[in-house]
């Protein structure tokens, strides 16, 4: 886990000076958008724009610290990529239940289309509201970990 959160705050966050997590943010933005335009769906267009502006917000101060204060950067990293994988599965879902609602071919039974939004639902209302919390965690910094000297923690 702390690997993984490593590798994405030190290398993929500053990818291409940013511009990667900046395009896969505004393709959050779009499915937000395209939520809000939904007859059925826009019911989540609110708790899923929170869960990608709280994503956006962690992801700027994390790049501000970058250079500046890495203990910052790498103290944030798991609650980070905790948040970014339930804001992306939140997308995922949130894609996949726009894509029933126009599906249009009769090749998948009402039920299973109706079964897309409804996970949506329940991941966007159930597991997006923990992640914005998350924010405050990654933004916290270092400095709590770094109080107690070393040689307390043995004794």
């Amino acid at each position: 886990n702390g690997i993984q959160a490593m590798d994405l705050v030190g290398r993929k966050l500053m990818l291409d000076d940013g511009k990667a997590v900046a395009d896969y943010l505004e393709q959050l933005r779009g499915t937000a958008r395209a939520l809000e335009a939904s007859h059925n769906l826009k019911d989540l267009t609110s708790g899923f724009s929170e869960g990608v502006d709280a994503l956006a917000g962690a992801t700027h101060w994390l790049q501000q610290r970058v250079g500046v204060d890495p203990r910052d950067v790498a103290a944030g990293a798991t609650p980070y990529m905790q948040m970014f994988g339930a804001i992306a599965g939140a997308g995922c879902l949130a894609d996949l239940a726009l894509a029933a609602e126009g599906e249009t071919s009769g090749e998948w039974s009402a039920e299973f289309l109706q079964s897309r939004a409804t996970l949506a639902r329940f991941y966007i209302r159930q597991l997006v509201p923990p992640a914005i919390g998350l924010a405050a965690a990654v933004t916290a910094g270092a400095d709590d970990l770094f109080e107690i000297e070393a040689s307390a923690l043995s004794s």
